[in-house]
């Protein structure tokens, strides 16, 4: 292996996005509304229904496809 060979190698892929982190039913809608970072919902109940939802989509995906 050369230097040359380090010199020109491929550019690593940039980090993933830091996700953004809802404890708050009033960060989650300020959450929502930016679509560029993913998000994480800390609190089990302000959760559940996109939990329910994801499940629900899983499921049809499966059953139909």
């Amino acid at each position: 292996m050369l230097e040359s060979d380090y010199i020109h190698a491929a550019s690593p892929k940039p980090p993933p996005p830091i996700p953004v982190r809802v404890f708050l039913r009033s960060q989650l809608t300020a959450a929502l509304r930016q679509h560029a970072r993913p998000i994480v919902i800390e609190d089990p109940g302000l959760a559940r229904p996109f939990a329910r939802l994801e499940r629900t989509n899983v499921c049809q995906r499966w059953i139909f496809h």
